[in-house]
C-alpha cells in the first residue's frame, strides 16, 4: 500500500463512520476504531521473522521458587490489590448469544458466580474489601479462566523487585499452539500473537521446540508504574482475519493487554503451573471443566482431582460446536475422571450417569445416530 493512499483511506473511513454516529457512545467507538485503523495503515501487520530473539532467564521468575507468606504479610499485600475480570467477548466460537461470563460451568454455577465466590473467600479470610481506594496493584484475567486466582506472593514479587508488569506464562503443549508468547525485539520484551507471524514463521511459532511457553493472559500491573505512562502506552495492532456467517472475509483489528508489556523495561514473565490456566474457549473445554475431572476446593478454586496428574484430551466434532446443541446432546455430563482421552464424531447423544474410561472413541457414521444409554460404561482400555 503506497503512503499516498493512506490519508485518503483514513478520511474515507472517517466520513462513513461519521454518518453513523448518533450519540456520545457511538462517537467514542468511532474514535477508538479510527485510532486502530490509522495504526493498521501505518504499521506492518507482521514482524520481521529475523528480528526476534528469545528472552533469557533473567526475564522470567519461577513461581515455584517463591516462598510462602505469613498470613499477616499476605493481608497487607492484599489490601493493595484490585481485581479485574475481563468478560472475554460473547463466546461466539460456541455460538453464544450473550456474555460468556453467564455460561453455566460447574455445580449449576456460571463463570461470574465462581469468580465472585473466589473473591468473597479472600474478603472473609483476610477481612478486606477489594474495592477500597488506594489500590496500587492490579490483577487482570479472563472471566472464563477459573484457574486465575489471587496469589499474594505475586503481589510481593511485583512490588519488591519493581517489575512494573508481570505476565503469567506456562508450558506450551500441542493444545496451545496458537497461544501468544514472549520474544525480544530491539532489546525489549514483546507479546507475539499468531496473526503477527509472517507465513514463513508459522510452523516455528506453532512448534513447542522453539517456543516453550505461552501467555495465560493473567497479568499483574503496578499502577504507580503505569500512571506516568498513561498517555504513551502503545500496543501492537493485531490484524485477525475472520470470515463472517455470510461468507464475507474481513479483518478484525485488535489490541491485547499482553501487548502493553513492551512499555515496561523491567517487565517479566512469571512462570506458573498449568493449574492457573483453565480457559473455556470451546465446548470441549466446557465439557472438561464441567466434568468430574475437576472439583471445587474450599476456596472455590477449580482444581484437578487428586487422582490425576493431567486432564484427558478431548476432541468433539462440529455437531457439538454450538453451546445450545452441546447442552442438548448431554442429558448429564459423563464421568471422565478415569478417561485418558475422548474423541466424539458425528450425531452422538448421551444419557445420564454415563462413565467413560481409558481411550474412548465414539463415532456415528454419516446419516446414523448413536445414543449412549443412561448408566452405560464405556471402557477403552
Amino acid at each position: 500500500m503506497s503512503s499516498e493512499n493512506k490519508p485518503q483511506l483514513l478520511n474515507s473511513c472517517k466520513e462513513i463512520l461519521e454518518s453513523l454516529v448518533t450519540d456520545s457512545k457511538s462517537k467514542s467507538d468511532m474514535d477508538v476504531f479510527l485510532r486502530l485503523y490509522s495504526q493498521f495503515l501505518e504499521e506492518p501487520a507482521t514482524i520481521n521473522w529475523n528480528s526476534w530473539s528469545l528472552p533469557d532467564e533473567s526475564n522470567f521468575i519461577d513461581s515455584k521458587e517463591l516462598p510462602n507468606l505469613e498470613e499477616s504479610e499476605a493481608k497487607k499485600l492484599l489490601n493493595r490489590l484490585a481485581v479485574v475480570r475481563l468478560n472475554g467477548g460473547l463466546g461466539t466460537t460456541m455460538g453464544c448469544n450473550g456474555p460468556k461470563s453467564l455460561i453455566t460451568v460447574k455445580n449449576e454455577k456460571n463463570f461470574l458466580e465462581i469468580a465472585l465466590e473466589q473473591v468473597n473467600f479472600l474478603n472473609e479470610k483476610y477481612n478486606y474489601e477489594l474495592l477500597k481506594k488506594g489500590k496500587s496493584v492490579l490483577f487482570v484475567s479472563n472471566i472464563d479462566n477459573t484457574g486465575a486466582t489471587v496469589d499474594p506472593r505475586f503481589i510481593k514479587i511485583l512490588t519488591e523487585e519493581k517489575r512494573e508488569y508481570m505476565m503469567e506464562v506456562t508450558d506450551k503443549t500441542q493444545a496451545d499452539i496458537k497461544g501468544g508468547t514472549l520474544v525480544k525485539i530491539d532489546g525489549r520484551m514483546m507479546h507475539l500473537e499468531m496473526p503477527q507471524v509472517p507465513p514463513e514463521g508459522i510452523d516455528e511459532f506453532c512448534s513447542t521446540k522453539t517456543f516453550k511457553i505461552f501467555n495465560t493472559n493473567n497479568i499483574w500491573v503496578d499502577l504507580e508504574a503505569i500512571r506516568p505512562k498513561l498517555g504513551e502506552i502503545k500496543r501492537e495492532i493485531i490484524a485477525n482475519k475472520k470470515t463472517l456467517s455470510t461468507g464475507e472475509k474481513v479483518i478484525q483489528l485488535e489490541t491485547s493487554i499482553g501487548g502493553a508489556i513492551r512499555n515496561f523495561p523491567n517487565a517479566c514473565g512469571l512462570k506458573v503451573s498449568r493449574s492457573r490456566f483453565l480457559p473455556v474457549k470451546r465446548t470441549q473445554d466446557l465439557l472438561l471443566v464441567s466434568s468430574d475431572v475437576f472439583e471445587f476446593d474450599n476456596e472455590s478454586n477449580v482444581t484437578l482431582v487428586k487422582t490425576r496428574k493431567a486432564a484427558p484430551l478431548i476432541s468433539l466434532s462440529k455437531e457439538f460446536d454450538n453451546l445450545e446443541e452441546f447442552q442438548r446432546r448431554f442429558k448429564k455430563i459423563p464421568s471422565l475422571k478415569n478417561a485418558d482421552s475422548l474423541k466424539i464424531k458425528g450425531d452422538v447423544w448421551f444419557g445420564e450417569n454415563v462413565v467413560l474410561k481409558g481411550k474412548v472413541e465414539i463415532e456415528a457414521k454419516e446419516g446414523d445416530t448413536v445414543v449412549i444409554k443412561d448408566g452405560e460404561v464405556i471402557d477403552g482400555n
